[in-house]
């Protein structure tokens, strides 16, 4: 079944059962209540099975009408970020060969700019163990309008009290979120590492049809990055 022309007055009735406090007061604006009527008007052609799904991720679904809306909460101070996951270093792999060994095991596409990355000197795996708290965080959020480059991005952070990555964080990290939304890209906010040709790189995360991937990204300072762009930085604990 395909539904399709929502009833404007379904929509409305809902939002009016919704919006009462505990007190009996109106407490969404009129303006609030016709915009979410508007949008029950205007969905498109869904599947029962479609919306089943965005019923069972709310969060998925927040955050893809944040993009389309383009609702952006500007950060202005540490504080305001919350953590995202918290990665333990020091305790899992030992070695590149068991990183390697356990992103195979785990059905981790590698391409060749990170199989690369992995290999070079300047990757190593942490040998102290402690967790690291991490935020993402798109370029909007750090109050750019325009496109920006990583040397304003990484200053950006900086200003705001955030920490890079170590390197074995994106790899990490990659293990651990096996939830990603398909067609997501994230960027691993870290010191960049020399790949083939000398370029510079840092890694990135994705999730397409073919499964999870841990990839490499272009890391020159001056390349450019656009507003939905979203990168993983530190957020440091206090004391």
């Amino acid at each position: 079944m395909v539904f399709s022309g929502y009833d404007c007055q379904f929509c409305q009735s809902s939002v009016h059962l919704t919006a009462k406090t505990w007190k009996g007061e109106t407490a969404m604006h009129k303006q609030t209540a016709k915009f979410a009527s508007r949008i029950c008007e205007n969905l498109p052609d869904l599947s029962g099975k479609d919306m089943q799904y965005w019923i069972e991720h709310p969060k998925e679904l927040q955050q893809r009408l944040r993009d389309l809306l383009k609702i952006v909460q500007v950060k202005t101070q540490i504080s305001e970020f919350k953590v995202w996951k918290t990665i333990k270093l020091g305790t899992g792999p030992q070695t590149v060969a068991d990183l390697r060994w356990a992103l195979e095991q785990h059905r981790i596409n590698i391409d060749k700019l990170a199989g690369d990355m992995l290999g070079h000197h300047a990757f190593t795996m942490t040998g102290t163990e402690f967790e690291v708290d991490l935020v993402v965080v798109s370029v909007s959020e750090l109050g750019f309008i325009a496109r920006v480059t990583r040397t304003q991005i990484y200053e950006r952070t900086r200003e705001l009290g955030l920490e890079l990555c170590p390197a074995d964080v994106g790899p990490l990290l990659r293990l651990q979120y096996k939830d990603q939304p398909v067609n997501e890209i994230i960027r691993m906010g870290m010191e960049a590492i020399i790949g083939p040709n000398h370029w510079l790189y840092v890694f990135e995360l994705s999730c397409d049809e073919g499964g999870l991937w841990l990839g490499g990204e272009y890391g020159i300072p001056d390349r450019y990055y656009n507003g939905d762009d979203r990168w993983v930085f530190v957020l440091p604990r206090k004391g």
